[in-house]
């Protein structure tokens, strides 16, 4: 191979940055090109344009034009790039090689979305299964660099402690357990509204980001039986500085009677609204928030409603059918956070719903059988 072009690999690959440099002879041209079999074809046009050459009567110098961004080029061509070969033509005959070898750099935290829920009975054995993070967890790094860590860090509000139930099988698996502590009838009925909160981080390199695990804890008998960790989640968003304004749930929140037309079904809060932060609308259901997060002082990343739709059942004045939804309040931050959770959003989430029969007068146990076929539901309702 003859010709004048010397070619000299540089060490770091950046944006700015020289990757190779040479002399030539004056008439000589000097080409880029893609050694085909490193990279595949469909892409090999816009790899080129990452590279700039320089070049004057006697020399030339090898640039790289822009990042190379591994994850547009995953995300574009489902491809991770580690390796990329070039070809520098120099003049007419000489080729010499370039072999490029990529190091992947951990740029984007991961992304853990979220609140989530899950069922727990009271029963659950030490280190039975509760629910899989990992599946929930996306990061956008690509090449290697994803090395997650998961943990279980302390809930601060004091009540619900989820830690104290509940573990990861493994730091380096999103696996929630059951620990060894045993889940006592008295810490059951202590818990408010029956539910534990568990606070769980994901680290990958210099990134951490959070989010919450609602558990709700059912007692061992099965009387609520009925509730559905499974079903659609309510959500609707808010900002820290929002006040007076309407809190839009998707789906939209009503009730369904499968036996008559509900026409006088009244709304209310009934736990978690000690601050008067939210109004509800008794007729129709509609939620207002009436002050701001800044302006109440709130420091928690989220707060619990429960709200119920009753009605006079048809089988006796005197009985009262109610439904009630645990709801999950989280506030999205108005300042940069580094731990976020999906963005967020204020999350309002079914949890689960009870039927459950209040009594103003004396019933007999017959009325009641008759009366509870007569259930309320919420029903999941796209909005138009």
């Amino acid at each position: 191979m003859t010709g004048t072009c010397l070619a000299y690999l540089m060490a770091f690959i950046s944006s700015g940055t020289q990757i190779a440099n040479g002399t030539k002879a004056q008439n000589e041209r000097v080409s880029l090109d893609i050694v085909h079999g490193t990279v595949n074809p469909t892409y090999t046009a816009e790899l080129l344009t990452f590279f700039r050459i320089v070049t004057t009567p006697s020399s030339f110098i090898i640039y790289i034009n822009r990042s190379l961004d591994l994850e547009h080029f995953y995300e574009k061509f489902n491809k991770e790039l580690s390796f990329v070969q070039l070809s520098l033509s120099c003049g007419f005959k000489t080729k010499l090689s370039l072999n490029l070898s990529i190091e992947p750099v951990n740029e984007f935290p991961p992304d853990l979305g979220g609140p989530y829920h899950a069922c727990l009975r009271m029963d659950t054995p030490a280190f039975a299964y509760v629910f899989n993070l990992s599946i929930n967890v996306c990061d956008k790094d690509v090449g290697g660099t994803t090395h997650l860590v998961y943990q279980v860090q302390q809930f601060q509000r004091g009540t619900g402690n989820g830690e104290n139930y509940l573990e990861f099988a493994s730091p380096l698996e999103g696996i929630i357990q059951r620990n060894n502590v045993t889940l006592k009838y008295s810490d059951y009925v202590n818990l408010p509204l029956h539910l534990l909160y568990l606070n769980m981080t994901v680290q990958d390199g210099a990134f951490e980001t959070w989010t919450i695990l609602v558990v709700d804890v059912i007692e061992e008998s099965s009387s609520r039986g009925d509730v559905d960790c499974s079903a659609q989640r309510y959500t609707a968003t808010i900002m820290e500085t929002d006040t007076n304004v309407d809190v839009h749930v998707q789906p939209k929140l009503q009730p369904c009677d499968p036996h008559n037309s509900i026409k006088h079904c009244v709304y209310s809060i009934t736990s978690g609204n000690a601050i008067n932060m939210f109004a509800i609308d008794n007729a129709t259901g509609e939620l207002t928030l009436l002050k701001s997060v800044m302006e109440v002082g709130l420091t928690e990343a989220f707060l619990t409603l429960q709200l119920q739709v009753s009605k006079i059942i048809n089988c006796s004045e005197e009985t009262v059918l109610a439904y009630v939804a645990v709801l999950t309040v989280n506030i999205n931050r108005s300042r940069d956070q580094t731990h976020t959770t999906d963005s967020g959003v204020l999350s309002i989430i079914i949890i689960f719903g009870v039927a459950l029969v209040a009594f103003i007068g004396a019933l007999s146990f017959a009325n009641i059988v008759v009366c509870v076929k007569d259930k309320l539901k919420f029903v999941h309702t796209a909005e138009k």
